[in-house]
């Protein structure tokens, strides 16, 4: 399976006019590298959450790349989220300065990386 740069959904926040809420999820049921996560331009708070289960580990990578260098999937520099490694449900959020998300999952089981921004 090719790895693809996917862009967030737009989504209403309920109750509060001319605001909007990016989300995105990924999942994957063996170790390998998701699809990467496009965050969009003028977002303030990044919020990233990483389960697991069946035995499963993993870590989040960020990227500060410039949007043209994500977009063609290649020459990606990708650092590891505070946190590194993590084998039980784990929360954080990002600077506003990333560019980009992905998950790598390390050793078998599931994992789903849920990212919501603002």
């Amino acid at each position: 399976m090719a790895i693809e740069v996917v862009e967030m959904t737009k989504s209403d926040v309920y109750g509060e006019r001319n605001q909007a809420v990016y989300e995105k999820e990924v999942s994957l049921s063996d170790v390998g590298t998701s699809d990467i996560i496009k965050i969009p331009a003028g977002m303030n708070k990044i919020a990233v959450t990483l389960s697991v289960g069946g035995g499963g580990k993993g870590k989040v990578q960020a990227s500060t790349d410039t949007i043209p260098v994500i977009d063609a999937i290649t020459g990606i520099i990708w650092v590891d989220w505070d946190k590194g490694e993590v084998a039980v449900d784990s929360q954080d959020s990002c600077e506003p300065a990333i560019s980009a998300l992905r998950l790598n999952q390390t050793f078998a089981g599931t994992t789903k990386l849920t990212v919501r921004c603002q």
